[in-house]
């Protein structure tokens, strides 16, 4: 966007150099000279509007035009400059004496000369009263901005103004009388001759140049208007010469042009595509280059009919030529978001900024920049699918605030007013007010914490429990996870999560002040553990959502995958009647349909044939055996149906009349590498299920045929009363 506003700001230059030159310039046509622009001098002078200059054609504001035409073919043939004087008439009727010279310049496509327009009605007029009164001739002279001289044929001055005397650091006497043309340097003397002199003549007598030249080893650029004054024979017996010091003007032309040079080679650098359209052949007549780059098509292509509109993602395209259509019609300028197809078949985000050009009250070309939003377009929308699990997860956790702070972010959640009674924005203005709630012992030991966190270098995750005072005056309970988060741009902060431990805070007590209350308190404390592990999951996969190594995630999936299989246990140990065991065929109904959505596995993809025998087991059996099925599970819907394959996964859990269960996971799919050991693998899924079936006393064998078969033997565990 910076090269564009530099781009923008070098056209308003330009503009602002043609309005505020004091000649009057007027462009117009050679076909039709219809008048295409003027400045503010231009207005001034002929007592119009430019909307109503602009509705004229350059001889109506001629008074006399019988050598207009020859001048202007003269001028298009030679592309020369060409110089005259003549008279307009202004919009009073009034005469008007100009000086004139006109260059040939190619202006908005058309074929248009640029008509540099000199006020000399005045002069004309001091003319004739000079040859009457000389004295006035001097006075009126003198006061002129512009060099002033005359000159005898053989170049000895006459004549000279102050501003004369001035720039060339001489005084009148020094010059008078002098022949300037012998201190003129040779390359200027044999330009004055050629280009000049031997151009002035009785038909001729006015000769506008510019030239470079050096003063005291200084470059300068004059611009003279040199006129030949004749005797009644038509001999030039004097030289009269009007210059103005235009090296300022020359520098800043130049500087403009290398400008604009500058600026479109690092617009066509960046992904940035300029261009124009034509109105009449409804058909771009530039692309730059950049555009082949961007959406790989070549910029031919861009100039066949209805190509933009080809292009736009079908979705958009409505949208987009509604908008276009009415700003069009209401030559507004406007802008646009939306999708190109590019020719590998990509989808691209584009910004249009457009700007509508018009020719009288018609628009006549569109003209704009498209930039390359794609990947900022990704970057929305990775921010809003986080925000929306973060919004998703915090709106179902009532008792849970999620908070920023340090790094330029002050930021909690609005649930944390129904949680202590102060408002977000409270909390936000004043640091200080977590500190000033907080239980005076409970303040001490946090600090403290936090120094030593922050030495040991701020790793994992600090978590804190504290009393603090709600707004009613009640004593809260929350339990405190910080960590950091240190994003690629910008400072690192501090980010973390508060729970509303109160009731558990609460629960724990009653469990230690009365043992009638051992039930409730056991199914409470479940109830906790369960939301606490959801909690650690749902971290887990916001987490997730930071990691872009593809292994870290699988493993942060993965570890996410396991906690639910423990919370799972939990959540049905406390919604059961027996607090001692669970309803196993239920739970591993609800442990496999999660797998299935996680790994979102359809019914055409893996077919899941499940015999579960009724029975009840305790938890010290109920975790261990639903880690392993979670293991087993996992990795064949991973690894046994690669690409389009498709299959089977039987799972059938049974006794034994000994007493001990048989659990089998199954599937037809690839089959078990025949290289690898299971027992001896570096995978820390078939090691945990190695670990887990010593846990359970048991035994596991692979069948390793159409597909793989795990048999695990293991015997029930009956609970341990702990001390």
């Amino acid at each position: 966007m910076e090269a564009v506003n530099k781009l923008e700001a070098n056209t308003k230059f330009y503009k602002q150099l043609f309005e505020f030159i004091e000649d009057a310039l007027i462009i117009f046509s050679v076909e039709d000279n219809r008048i295409l622009d003027v400045n503010n001098s231009a207005a001034a002078l002929l007592g119009y509007t430019k909307d109503e200059l602009k509705c004229l054609k350059f001889y109506d504001i001629i008074y006399k035009n019988d050598i207009v035409d020859d001048l202007i073919k003269i001028s298009v043939k030679k592309r020369v400059y060409k110089n005259y004087e003549t008279t307009y008439l202004n919009k009073y009727g009034q005469v008007i004496y100009v000086d004139v010279h006109l260059r040939p310049i190619e202006f908005d496509g058309h074929n248009a000369i640029l008509v540099f327009s000199k006020d000399i009605t005045n002069r004309k007029k001091q003319e004739e009263a000079l040859k009457k009164n000389e004295a006035i001739f001097r006075a009126v002279v003198e006061d002129q901005t512009e060099m002033i001289t005359r000159w005898l044929p053989d170049g000895t001055l006459t004549y000279v103004n102050k501003v004369f005397c001035s720039f060339f650091n001489k005084t009148t006497d020094e010059l008078i009388g002098e022949t300037f043309i012998i201190d003129m340097p040779v390359s200027d003397m044999n330009f004055f001759y050629n280009n000049v002199l031997a151009k002035l003549s009785y038909e001729n007598p006015v000769v506008i140049f510019e030239h470079e030249t050096s003063i005291k080893n200084e470059k300068r650029w004059l611009k003279w208007i040199e006129r030949a004054i004749f005797d009644e024979n038509k001999n030039i017996i004097e030289y009269q010469s009007v210059g103005r010091d235009i090296t300022k003007q020359k520098l800043a032309e130049n500087a403009l042009r290398e400008s604009e040079k500058k600026y479109r080679k690092l617009i066509e650098s960046t992904n940035v595509i300029t261009w124009e359209f034509d109105v009449d052949t409804k058909s771009f007549h530039y692309v730059s280059p950049q555009a082949e780059r961007i959406l790989g098509y070549n910029i031919e292509q861009w100039y066949e009919p209805s190509f933009w509109y080809n292009h736009i993602h079908s979705d958009d395209r409505e949208r987009v030529m509604a908008v276009s259509n009415e700003n069009f019609i209401n030559q507004q300028d406007h802008e646009a978001e939306y999708r190109m197809v590019a020719a590998d078949g990509s989808i691209k985000w584009f910004k249009d900024m457009t700007s509508v050009m018009k020719e009288g009250n018609t628009p006549a070309k569109l003209y704009g920049i498209l930039i390359d939003i794609t990947e900022t377009k990704k970057t929305e929308q990775k921010l809003y699918d986080t925000q929306l699990r973060l919004s998703m997860l915090l709106n179902n956790l009532s008792n849970v605030v999620f908070y920023e702070t340090g790094g330029g972010r002050e930021f909690i959640t609005e649930n944390i007013y129904g949680m202590t009674g102060y408002s977000a924005d409270e909390f936000v203005r004043d640091k200080q007010l977590f500190n000033k709630l907080m239980n005076n012992e409970d303040n001490e030991r946090i600090y403290k914490s936090l120094t030593e966190w922050h030495q040991a270098g701020e790793n994992g995750i600090l978590t804190n429990e504290f009393r603090v005072t709600h707004k009613d005056g009640s004593i809260i309970w929350l339990e405190d996870h910080i960590f950091i988060i240190t994003p690629e741009i910008g400072p690192k902060y501090m980010s973390g999560v508060m729970i509303d431990i109160t009731e558990r805070k609460k629960t724990e007590q009653r469990i230690k002040d009365s043992l009638e209350e051992k039930e409730i308190l056991i199914k409470e404390i479940h109830h906790r553990v369960k939301n606490n592990l959801q909690i650690v999951s749902s971290l887990l996969k916001l987490q997730a959502g930071y990691v872009k190594d593809p292994d870290a995630l699988e493993m942060l999936l993965e570890s996410q995958n396991r906690v639910k299989s423990m919370a799972l246990v939990h959540q049905k140990l406390y919604q059961s009647k027996d607090l001692s065991k669970i309803d196993f065929n239920e739970y591993v109904h609800q442990l496999l349909y999660h797998l299935l959505h996680v790994f979102k596995i359809g019914p055409h993809k893996v077919k899941m044939f499940i015999c579960v025998e009724k029975m009840r087991i305790g938890i010290d059996t109920a975790i261990p055996c639903g880690l392993i099925l979670n293991e087993l599970v996992s990795n064949s819907f991973k690894h046994a149906f690669p690409g389009d394959r498709s299959g089977t996964v039987e799972i059938k859990i049974c006794s034994n009349v000994n007493g001990s269960y048989k659990l089998t996971v199954k599937d037809d799919g690839v089959g078990f590498p025949h290289d690898v050991n299971f027992r001896k693998t570096t995978s820390l899924g078939l090691q945990l299920v190695m670990t887990l079936t010593e846990q359970l006393d048991g035994s596991i064998e692979l069948k390793n045929g159409c597909g793989s078969e795990f048999n695990i033997v293991f015997a029930k565990m009956d609970y341990k009363e702990r001390v």
